[in-house]
Order: C-alpha cells, then sequence, then structure tokens
C-alpha cells in the first residue's frame, strides 16, 4: 500500500516531552461522513464487536489533528475509536472512505526506546489486533485520549502504555525527550507526537518483562543498524508501518536523519515517501527542504 510520512514537526535537536500542547475543539471530524460512508462504518464496527468482543468506543473520546500552524499548541478535531479504528481497517483492505481517510490523523504517542546493550526496540503487533495486525511497529505506541478539560496529555498516555505492556515506571522514563510530530497516511492515520528514551534495561530484560497480550514478537536492531532497517523494512519492504518508521527516523541525530530520509525518497519507483510541511485546518501544505 502506498503510505507517507508527513513531518509536521521536527526540531533539529530533542525538546522536553511536554513541549506540545493538544488542544480539543469542540468540532467532531464525523460531519465528513456521507450516508454510505455511516453504513460502512456500522457494518464495520460490528465485525470489530464479533472478533473483540470487549472493545468499545468513547464518544469525542480522541482527537484527530487538525492544525500546526500555532505551534507549541496543536488543534485537533474530536473522533472516537469506532471512527479511527473501521477508517483503518477499511483503508487496510483497499477500501478507502474517499472523505474520512485522508482527513483522520488520530491522536497517538510513539516512543523510540534504546536499550543498555546498544540495540533499539521494535516490536511486532498481535495477530488479534483490531487494526494493523502482523506488522512491526516501534518499541511503544499507542492512541492519546482527550483529557475532561478539553486537553490532551501526550506523555500521561505515553507512560501508561510503558506501564501497561512494558512494565517500566516513570522512574526509568527520565530522559524522554520530544522528537518530532508527524501524520502517517492510512492505514495508520496518525496525528502522533514522537519521543525517544534510553532504558536502563537489556533486550533480554524487556523481553522477560513485556505483557504478551500486546507483543506478537520483539526485534533488536542495532542502533547503528536503524537507517538500513528503515530502508528495508519501510521503503523496500513493508514489514514495518509508516508510524513505527517515523518515530525511529526522529530519534536519529538531524544529519543521519536528513541522510537517512534522502536515502529513502530517492529510491524512484518507490509508493513510500517522506515530506515536510504544516497542517492547515486540515490541509497539508508541503514545505521542501
Amino acid at each position: 500500500m502506498k503510505q507517507t510520512i508527513q513531518y509536521l514537526f521536527k526540531p533539529e535537536q530533542p525538546l522536553a516531552p511536554d513541549y506540545l500542547q493538544g488542544i480539543a475543539l469542540p468540532t467532531n471530524l464525523s460531519v465528513l461522513l456521507t450516508p454510505q460512508d455511516r453504513q460502512l462504518i456500522h457494518e464495520e464496527w460490528r465485525s470489530v464487536l464479533q472478533s473483540h468482543p470487549k472493545v468499545f468506543s468513547q464518544p469525542n473520546g480522541l482527537g484527530s489533528l487538525l492544525d500546526t500552524s500555532t505551534l507549541p499548541k496543536l488543534y485537533f478535531n474530536r473522533t472516537d475509536f469506532q471512527t479511527y479504528v473501521t477508517t483503518s481497517r477499511l483503508a487496510d483492505r483497499g477500501t478507502p472512505l474517499a472523505t474520512m481517510s485522508p482527513a483522520m490523523r488520530v491522536s497517538a504517542v510513539g516512543c523510540a526506546v534504546h536499550l543498555l546493550d546498544g540495540t533499539t526496540l521494535l516490536h511486532k503487533r498481535p495477530s488479534h489486533a483490531t487494526h494493523v495486525p502482523d506488522k512491526y511497529d516501534a518499541g511503544v505506541a499507542g492512541l492519546a485520549h482527550v483529557e475532561p478539560n478539553g486537553t490532551l496529555n501526550f506523555v500521561k498516555w505515553l507512560r501508561e502504555k510503558f506501564a501497561r505492556e512494558l512494565k517500566v515506571g516513570e522512574e526509568d522514563l527520565t530522559d524522554l525527550q520530544l522528537t518530532s510530530l508527524h501524520s502517517g497516511s492510512a492505514p495508520d492515520c496518525s496525528g502522533m507526537v514522537d519521543f525517544s528514551v534510553h532504558l536502563p534495561y537489556e533486550f533480554g530484560d524487556l523481553q522477560q518483562r513485556a505483557n504478551p497480550a500486546y507483543f506478537q514478537g520483539m526485534l533488536a536492531v542495532s542502533q547503528s543498524d536503524i537507517p538500513q532497517t528503515l530502508i528495508d523494512m519501510f521503503a523496500l519492504g513493508d514489514d514495518l508501518i509508516a508510524d513505527g518508521a517515523a518515530v525511529l527516523l526522529s530519534s536519529l541525530p538531524h544529519k543521519q536523519f536528513l541522510q537517512t530520509v534522502a536515502a529513502i525518497n530517492s529510491l524512484n519507483g518507490l509508493e513510500r515517501r517522506i515530506l515536510f510541511g504544516t497542517l492547515q485546518t486540515g490541509v497539508f501544505v508541503e514545505q521542501k527542504q
């Protein structure tokens, strides 16, 4: 599937993890849905519930990134898990919703996890995942929910993911840094804040700590091999999702980041591209590097 990564904010040096401020507007992304789209979402959601009966969707519980033109503020429309996951699944099957698929940029967080033994963690999404199963992703990634006061606390939800999936507490995330903001095209349909962290564990330690409900498998990549891994598993292959590639890529030193972007974009004839720009009221405005 053709996938692009749109970097919407990429500082040359990492920043404090709470630099970006998420604000959810009262408008809901569902205004874009046609009656036919609503029917497709309804039918696909029934299929989700049949295979995942414990899944639920909170109305207005998620954001969809709308505007990045006034950093550090990020503005989001409202959406929900039902709309997001069905949009992703339909796109993954090659039947994307015409208006929702390109507009959905669900509020999410991802983190590159670097370890004491000089490796970086990749995890394989479970075959029973509600969407994008059996693909590799960055060390930790997940959705960021809208708070009751209408804000989005990206660090909170990232810490929750570390605790639930890797059994890693806040005390081990002291050097957490914000590296970028990106949108991965369908089926990722993301508006993801990207982080990087060095954990005081080796790969074998995390294998023992990890909650097997969230990982089909784990892969240790030498930190010096990240650029080639991105080319092999994302640019040339289809093993690593766009979100995971973007998170890993932005964790590289800036010069190496730019070199790797250029190498991926120079692979003529491939459908995977990395772009830079801003999001202005839902419209991506490209900025040439």
